[in-house]
Parts: structure tokens; sequence; C-alpha cells
């Protein structure tokens, strides 16, 4: 107990002894005494103050700190509200969002729908801006396809050897390329037909000879370079490959060769180019199958087939030159053999606003088909064009369709 309230407690029983007559001391003694509890009183009361104010200057800080809470509690209060309708305002903007993006959606349906009527509109209102190159006639010892009207030289990258066969700079190298060479040679020879300018001939039997000269046990005409046809998804073409389509270019130059000459090497030559056509592309051959058709490729491409279109019409013309120039009737079957492929495969090339260069997508799971760019595109309709001479306009509805492709007339939708 504090000492101030035991003195207190003190006072009281002294006094209460004293009026009860229990203490018996001298009046100036207890007068004393008295004055002291009066003292010890007074201070007691100073404490009692100082405490009592004490207490109410806390009773001030708590309702001060109540005030507080209050004031906190209300701006809590305020803050939840406006999380709420902050909340409110995001949902408004995701429904004004979600709104939008389906708009837009639509606008872009409709700008699809009305680019396709426009594009459809255009090809019927205005004249046709794309007149495709026919062939209208095809004769195996005349002028071969429109190579008469081929203007200048060759490309920039060809450069022409001592003997005067065109080489091709790669950008690995400079390398004959027999492709290239038969071309050439087709070009001064159909020059030669329509001019009877003799260096023409000369041109086409210089290439005549370097085939006799270069052509292999097997028949073929090699490329000597490693190739990564589709950049190499279907594996790597090694150095020494052959090509339907060179295969194809050389029968049609060699037979014409013959035709005009009589010189059996030219004639053998044809003969013996058609051999690689019937050994499997596994083999070293250009021959290869989709499901049970035959076909023979641009790219004999080992891990499976490529499928190129414009490669494989070539080979079928020089199958049929050979046939009709020289009356080889293993070209003949091998002909027939293809056309028949191609009538029952032609459809997988349309892919109903172009054609397509390959079937190399139907090799590879989602792969991307190799649409036709516009040249190759052009060239697949002057091809159909000469085949449609030889088989009765047997794909007159899809060179028309295509045609129609080059000036943006697309295959209906649904």
């Amino acid at each position: 107990m504090n000492s101030k309230v035991k003195s207190f407690f003190s006072v009281m029983i002294l006094l209460s002894y004293g009026l009860a007559g229990c203490i018996n001391q001298p009046d100036d003694t207890l007068e004393s005494d008295i004055t002291g509890l009066q003292i010890e009183n007074k201070n007691l009361n100073d404490e009692i103050s100082d405490l009592s104010l004490m207490l109410n200057n806390s009773n001030l800080s708590i309702l001060e700190l109540n005030d507080e809470i209050s004031d906190l509690s209300l701006m809590l209060n305020n803050s939840n509200l406006s999380i709420l309708e902050l909340n409110d305002e995001i949902s408004d903007l995701s429904l004004m969002l979600n709104n939008s993006n389906l708009s837009i959606l639509e606008l872009n349906d409709e700008i699809s729908d009305l680019s396709l009527m426009l594009n459809n509109s255009n090809a019927s209102i205005i004249e046709q801006n794309y007149t495709p190159l026919f062939i209208n006639t095809y004769n195996s010892s005349n002028v071969y396809m429109n190579h008469a009207n081929w203007r200048g030289g060759l490309w920039d990258r060809v450069i022409f050897d001592e003997s005067g066969i065109p080489m091709v700079q790669y950008y690995f190298g400079l390398h004959y390329a027999p492709s290239t060479a038969f071309h050439w040679g087709l070009v001064s020879y159909s020059k030669w037909v329509t001019s009877g300018n003799i260096s023409n001939f000369n041109q086409s039997k210089q290439i005549a000879d370097w085939a006799v000269e270069n052509q292999s046990e097997e028949g073929g005409w090699g490329w000597f370079f490693n190739h990564n046809f589709s950049r190499g998804s279907l594996g790597e073409l090694q150095s020494g490959w052959y090509s339907a389509m060179t295969q194809g270019l050389g029968m049609s130059l060699l037979s014409r060769m013959y035709d005009a000459t009589g010189n059996m090497d030219y004639k053998n030559a044809s003969i013996n180019a058609s051999k690689l056509f019937e050994i499997p592309v596994e083999d070293g051959g250009v021959l290869t199958m989709y499901d049970s058709m035959p076909w023979y490729e641009e790219y004999p491409t080992p891990d499976a087939g490529s499928f190129v279109l414009n490669g494989f019409i070539y080979s079928l013309i020089g199958l049929y030159d050979s046939w009709k120039l020289l009356n080889d009737t293993a070209a003949m079957n091998k002909y027939n053999t293809g056309i028949n492929s191609l009538k029952n495969m032609i459809s997988l090339f349309d892919l109903g606003c172009f054609s397509s260069y390959d079937l190399v997508h139907h090799a590879i799971d989602s792969k991307a088909p190799n649409i036709a760019r516009e040249s190759y595109h052009g060239l697949h309709i002057t091809q159909l064009s000469l085949l449609n001479l030889l088989e009765s306009d047997a794909f007159l509805e899809i060179q028309n369709r295509w045609i129609g492709y080059a000036n943006n007339i697309c295959s209906p939708h649904n």
C-alpha cells in the first residue's frame, strides 16, 4: 500500500482513539501531531488531484483515440465503397471490351465476305487482267512449247562454258544444271525452226552432243551437288541425283535432234533416258508412288514423295516426244501411266484460290501447302493447255478454273 495512504489511515485511527479518550498525552503534542497529519492529508489531496488530472487526461486520450478509430472506420467504409464501385466499373469495362471484341470479329467476317464479293465482282465487271499463255498446236518435231519466243539469253546467274554449255552460279559455286542446259537447247532448236538461223541450230547441237557425252549408264544426267528441297524436310538429295524433269527435257531435245539429223546417238540417248522412270527413288531412280499411283519425281526426295507438278508434266511431255518421234513403246507406256496418275491426282493440287507447287503438305502432318507463285501457276496453266491438246481436253475444267484463280476468282465457299 502507498505510504501516503498508510499515513492517512494512521491519522484517522489516532483521531478515533483521541475522541474516544484512549490517548492520554499533552495538548501541545497532540496539536503537533494533528498539524503533521494535516500536512500529510494536504499532500495526499494533492496526490489525489494529480491522479484525477492524470485520469482526466487519460480519459481525454481515450476519447481522442475513439474519435480516431471512428474516423478510420469511416474512411475504411468509404474505401470499401470505392473498391466496390471500382469493381463495378471494371465489370462494366470488361463487358464493353468483350462486346467490342465480338464486334471486331463480326466486322472482320464482314470485311472478308466483302473482299471475296469484290474479287468476284471485279472479275465480272472489269476486263480480266491475266491472259494465260496457251499452247494452241503441238508437234513433237516442231517448236517446243513457247520456247521460240524466248527473248534474250538466260538469267543473270547463267555463265556459258567454252563449249557453249550453260552453267549456273549458285551461292555455293558454279555448276552445270542439266535442266537449264536442255531448256537452252530447246530454245535454240525452236528459234532455228522458226527462223532458219543456223547459229541457233548449232547451239542446240552443242547441247545435244553434251547430253550424249555426259549421260550415265542408267541413262541419266546427274546434278552434282547436294540439295535440300523444301528446306530438307523430306531428306537431303545427295550429289549425283537424277530428276524426272531433266530426263523429260533431255528426251524432248534429243528426239527432235534425231528427227532433224538422223544421228543415232541422239535417238539412243533419248530412249535410254526413260530407264530411270522404272527405277524407284530408293534405288536411285525417279519413280515414287502416291497411294497406288506412279509419279515421276523432279526432286526424288528420300524420306517421302515431294510430287512437284510442273516437273512431272515436263517429264510427261518428254516421254510423249520420244514415243512419237522415235516410236519408243517403253516411253509410250510410261507416258500413259503418268497421264492416268495425273488425271486422278490433279485435284490434289487445287487449293481453291491457287494451285499448289507440290504435295509436300501431304507427306508432312500439319505442313502448310506450298502455294505456287504467279509464274509457276501460269506455267501450270500453260502445261495443262498442252496436255489438253494431247488428251482431248481431259484437263480443261481445271485449266479454266485455274485461269479464274489467276484473275482472283476463287472457288465458291459454303
